[in-house]
């Protein structure tokens, strides 16, 4: 029995990782008998695992996801459309039951030692796919995404969510392993998909990287070691500058844009339309929550107010305003109750002893809540998995 267990578990990271690998590819996510397949078979596994462990039970993280589906599940009564309510409910609901199976196998830090690896395989086999597909010669003539002939289908801020948070679980890994081998082969996975979060010029992914290194670094150590931290962080961000300010291709790709967020976010006027954009979506996602603040209008449904009052099918780029929109204080307190929840645990945590792995997942926690105010993101499968992680580092107390 205990052999067949090990083989169901090897099999179940198999199967997860390939099930990343399609949920992230658009070219093949299309495809839904393959997409369904693969889930199927994958919660498959960690029910059947469910039935030898009788002492498995639903945690927090269950039942926040139990209750943000019937919440907007029910929202389809009063919301503007209804069709699109349910559909994106159901694209959450197959988020949702992929984390349920990843929940149930995830019970010792050998077994989220494996999850982690899954993933980074799988992120990283993404994104030799896309590599292969734009070719060396044509890397950084644009952005990786729409551009390329073959991922018309890609946008760069998708390609940017796996390869920055690959990247950054990459980095786990090397701090986490006690074998050189090891800190070598994963060093270069996460070089290569750091290098790939560059061409593909997303801010996002750039804040995801740079962000989530530089409050690790500040916090992970103590004392003289914590200003020589300091220093190796302030001098690592200046050869970053040099390097992209100095390199035309990563100027063009990533160095303008994150230039003019600056200047938005200074106050100082900037000719690009994408952050323009972004403060007029917000400016009216606001407004439209005052109008419906209890209950809002329907999960989905920012995008119909956006296309009766503008003509254009488009989402908020911020879930804050996208989630008070579609659910009103009732759905933000409902959706944003486990982010409360989490940092609890962590700040508890921290405060009782001094754990990096701890802090390393709160730096990757506070990230993924600050960038919640530049994306969409409350059924994204990456972003999901990533707040799921830093759940079970305090749930199935893993390294404390």
């Amino acid at each position: 029995m205990r052999i067949t267990k090990i083989r169901l578990k090897n099999l179940f990271y198999i199967f997860i990782a390939i099930v990343y690998f399609i949920e992230n590819n658009p070219a093949i996510k299309v495809n839904t008998s393959i997409r369904y397949t693969f889930i199927i078979v994958t919660v498959g596994f960690a029910l059947c695992k469910a039935q030898w462990n009788k002492s498995s039970k639903l945690n927090g993280f269950n039942i926040w996801m139990a209750l943000v589906l019937v919440f907007f599940m029910v929202s389809s009564k009063w919301s503007l459309e209804s069709v699109k309510t349910i559909q994106n409910v159901k694209n959450a609901f197959i988020v949702y039951a992929i984390c349920f199976s990843v929940i149930i196998m995830i019970e010792t830090e050998e077994d989220f030692l494996m999850l982690i690896k899954s993933i980074v395989s799988s992120f990283t086999a993404e994104s030799l796919y896309v590599l292969s597909i734009v070719g060396m010669d044509n890397l950084g003539t644009m952005r990786l995404g729409v551009d390329y002939e073959g991922l018309e289908l890609w946008n760069a801020n998708a390609i940017a969510s796996f390869t920055a948070w690959g990247g950054i679980l990459a980095v786990f890994l090397i701090i986490y392993s006690n074998k050189k081998t090891e800190k070598i082969r994963w060093g270069i996975v996460a070089i290569f998909l750091i290098v790939m979060t560059f061409y593909t010029g997303s801010r996002k992914g750039v804040i995801i990287v740079v962000g989530t290194l530089l409050i690790y670094n500040l916090y992970a150590n103590r004392g003289n070691k914590r200003v020589r931290n300091i220093c190796f962080v302030i001098l690592a961000l200046i050869i970053l500058y040099i390097f992209i300010m100095n390199n035309e291709e990563i100027y063009i790709l990533v160095g303008a844009r994150l230039e003019r967020m600056v200047q938005e976010l200074t106050g100082h006027r900037t000719t690009e339309q994408s952050m323009s954009m972004r403060m007029l979506m917000i400016t009216y996602g606001m407004r439209w929550f005052t109008e419906r603040p209890i209950l809002g209008y329907g999960l989905g449904n920012y995008s119909v107010l956006f296309s009766r009052t503008f003509g254009l099918d488009m989402y908020s780029h911020c879930n804050y305003v996208e989630i008070l929109v579609s659910g009103g204080v009732a759905g933000f307190i409902i959706y944003y109750s486990v982010y409360v929840r989490i940092f609890i645990k962590y700040i508890k945590e921290m405060l009782r002893r001094h754990n990096k792995i701890v802090i390393y997942f709160f730096s990757i926690l506070l990230i993924n809540t600050i960038l919640n105010m530049a994306l969409v993101c409350y059924f994204d499968i990456t972003y999901i998995t990533i707040l799921l992680m830093t759940y079970l580092i305090c749930d199935k107390k893993l390294y404390l």
